[in-house]
């Protein structure tokens, strides 16, 4: 039997099954085919993937300990090589409203006790920041044979310190306007 022409073909239902879609199939030709993936290439890729992955989180995670703030932000010091410093947070017992003799309304229990606080107030914010601020830099002693114990203290020793004026001046420049 031969083929149908075109004119019996559109006749004809064209979702038959058993109708061919092509007159002729088209040869099979390898080269046309693309090499299927291998599953090590696979892996490789999910694992750079997933360890790119836990690097970027574990980055974005991590934060320097206290240990390694003071190695970056202090002079050497022994104290810090033995992990010595430690740094505590306190909160200082200074709340505006709290009662206390030296606030509220003027009395002789008040005069009395800021005549009696201010030499030690000043004593205790000096005393509280020398304990906060507590210098670690090792204290170097000389050799010398006509010292007490053949050697003395020497004080000649570089510190890194804030610059109190420069600080001053910023308080000055960014503080309050005074009142008139």
């Amino acid at each position: 039997m031969a083929p149908p022409t075109s004119a019996e073909r559109t006749s004809e239902d064209s979702s038959s099954p058993t109708q061919p879609f092509l007159e002729q199939r088209i040869p099979f030709r390898e080269e046309f085919l693309r090499p299927p993936r291998s599953s090590l290439s696979w892996f490789i890729h999910i694992l750079a993937f997933c360890v790119s992955l836990t690097l970027g989180l574990v980055a974005l995670t991590m934060k320097p300990s206290a240990l390694q703030c003071t190695h970056q932000l202090s002079p050497y010091s022994p104290l810090i090589e033995e992990g010595l410093i430690k740094y505590e947070s306190k909160n200082f017992d200074n709340e505006f409203d709290k009662p206390s003799n030296y606030r509220g309304q003027p009395s002789n229990l008040t005069e009395a006790s800021w005549k009696a606080l201010w030499e030690n107030h000043c004593i205790e914010l000096l005393r509280i920041t020398l304990m906060c601020t507590s210098d670690v830099t090792p204290l170097l002693f000389i050799d010398d044979p006509h010292a007490f114990q053949g050697r003395t203290p020497d004080f000649n020793t570089m510190h890194t310190c804030r610059n109190f004026w420069e600080i001053r001046e910023w308080v000055e420049r960014m503080g309050l306007p005074p009142l008139s």
